[in-house]
């Protein structure tokens, strides 16, 4: 399967899906540009954490469209051999980090701090994504974190009154919805 950079610098590039990863869920074309799109006003010179990676494609759109470093954290070594391959031949090796490891002990040791961190793990895996509001936590002050996750499973931030703390906007794309979440409430 061949996934495409939609913006940016390497626009047109293609992110190569082995057949032996089938049962991988990749984000459509469209959800990618229209998160990338509402994006945009922090992109430029941000740092960026693509999380539960798969193919890395949202790092290296955050990258094409001007983010200064994706940090790319993908638990099966050979999805994350492959971004690494991926980024090497679009010469952007040098903008990205690389850890092939569980999110939360990602979580656990990192010290970066991040503009924008994107979390798309498996809609069925509950542990995964019951940890939302620990990635809070590894976001700079102005930051954003994007969470995808399948449209009719519940928030899983949410407090006594119903609202559900940092939540700023919500958008359906089929059986995908995507939050985001601001480090920082208004």
């Amino acid at each position: 399967m061949k996934l495409r950079i939609v913006s940016g610098t390497l626009r047109g590039r293609t992110v190569t899906v082995p057949k032996r990863d089938r049962m991988f869920r990749p984000t459509r074309e469209r959800v990618r540009e229209s998160v990338a799109d509402i994006l945009n006003p922090y992109i430029a010179g941000a740092v960026v954490a693509d999380l539960c990676a798969g193919s890395g494609l949202f790092g290296f759109e955050m990258v094409s469209r001007g983010a200064r470093e994706a940090v790319f954290v993908e638990l099966d070594p050979f999805r994350c051999k492959s971004i690494r391959n991926h980024a090497e031949r679009f010469d952007v090796q040098s903008l990205c980090r690389f850890a092939t490891q569980d999110v939360r002990a990602f979580i656990d040791t990192c010290n970066t701090r991040f503009d924008i961190i994107y979390f798309d793990p498996p809609y069925d895996d509950k542990p995964l994504n019951e940890i939302v509001q620990r990635l809070l936590t590894l976001l700079s002050d102005k930051g954003i974190l994007v969470h995808e996750r399948r449209s009719r499973a519940p928030r899983q931030l949410s407090d006594r009154s119903g609202a559900v703390p940092n939540f700023f906007d919500c958008r359906i794309y089929g059986e995908t919805e995507v939050c985001f979440y601001k480090k920082n409430t208004p």
